[in-house]
């Protein structure tokens, strides 16, 4: 069964985000990360973003790409403070356009290693348990880490 007009509503944010969506896909592609979206932009605009490139400037360089295509905010400062304390080292920027338009930035980078993993590995290198190159590729892309 189909919703009559009257059980229809819409706020207009999903197009207003949409209409930024290709500067910030474009800033970020130049600073060597990639973006996407998630969640239903009907209140703010949830992007996920994860370096792209082996060049990839830094996070902070990604936000200022990023707050510069929304620069006559009165909020361009504020949009420089993030959010630590999430899961995975994920770390959160709140881009505030106006008012109660924002945009919430969650950021992915590579997840650090654990010093005992890196003893495991120099030990079965050692023992001769693994080669050298493939201790480089667990180290460059590490399975779960305990």
């Amino acid at each position: 069964m189909s919703k009559t007009k009257d059980e229809v509503t819409t706020t207009g944010r999903a197009v207003f985000y949409t209409v930024l969506w290709e500067s910030f896909r474009k800033a970020a592609l130049e600073c060597g990360w990639s973006l996407a979206l998630h969640g239903s932009m009907a209140r703010d605009m949830d992007m996920m973003a994860m370096k792209w490139t082996e060049d990839a400037k830094s996070k902070e360089d990604l936000v200022e790409a990023l707050n510069s295509c929304i620069d006559g905010t009165f909020w361009k400062e504020y949009n420089f403070k993030p959010f630590y304390g999430k899961p995975n080292d994920r770390v959160v920027y709140t881009l505030r356009i106006f008012s109660d338009f924002y945009i919430d930035l969650s950021i992915v980078e590579k997840p650090k290693l654990k010093v005992a993993y890196v003893r495991d590995l120099l030990d079965q290198l050692q023992k001769e348990e693994i080669t050298f190159s493939r201790m480089v590729e667990l180290l460059n892309n590490p399975v779960k880490q305990d």
